[in-house]
């Protein structure tokens, strides 16, 4: 039986490379992943140049992702798609530099799918006085009933379904399904429409990141 080699994979956002440097120092990557604007900005176009110019003797891999900044489904597919492409390697973020949504939504897979080959998550703080190198500690979400998500899935699938409806679709006695409706409801996963109802995006994030 082949025994597989699990490389090390850095995730970071390119704003600042400061904490990319430190990170790396700390995690010895074979591969750093770095997710950029669809639309460079000069500070990450200098940053970037910056990270090439570094590891330009080491042997690590650099690849460029392109992320969404306020698109949170799709900061979810992306992070996620990525995860599962490195699912035989050691995986680590660096979220130093993340916008706050980018930042929220990393947070929310992480939590949420809790990925059984991620060591670390860091968080590397630093002004012109100080500076402090952090494990960022990562709680796991807890995760909806089988029923829960059977709901949540037949109601994504269609939004127009009656509680009735709904019941058929889960198995489930009406009674039942009333509760776990509002319980989802004030959850925050579901919402009630004018026919049927609606995933939020609380909702839909949990739905993405949980398949």
């Amino acid at each position: 039986m082949n025994n597989i080699i699990m490389g090390k994979v850095l995730f970071s956002t390119l704003y600042e490379s400061k904490s990319i440097i430190k990170s790396s120092m700390t995690v010895h990557p074979t591969k750093i992943i770095l997710f950029v604007d669809h639309e460079l900005k000069e500070k990450q176009k200098e940053s970037l140049n910056f990270i090439y110019e570094t590891f330009k003797e080491a042997e690590i891999e650099i690849l460029e992702e392109k992320l969404d900044l306020f698109d949170n489904i799709n900061i979810i597919k992306k992070i996620k798609s990525l995860v599962k492409k490195y699912k035989n390697d050691e995986i680590y973020f660096d979220v130093s530099s993340s916008p706050k949504p980018q930042i929220f939504n990393i947070m929310n897979y992480l939590m949420i799918s809790k990925p059984e080959n991620l060591k670390d998550v860091f968080y590397y703080f630093y002004n012109s006085k100080e500076s402090h190198f952090i494990r960022v500690p990562l709680f796991e979400i807890e995760k909806l009933s089988d029923k829960e998500l059977l709901l949540i899935k037949a109601i994504n699938s269609n939004n127009n379904l009656l509680q009735k409806e709904i019941s058929e679709k889960i198995k489930s006695t009406e009674g039942y399904t009333s509760k776990l409706i509002e319980k989802l409801i004030n959850s925050e996963y579901i919402e009630k429409i004018q026919k049927g109802f609606n995933l939020t995006e609380k909702g839909l994030i949990y739905l993405e990141s949980i398949e």
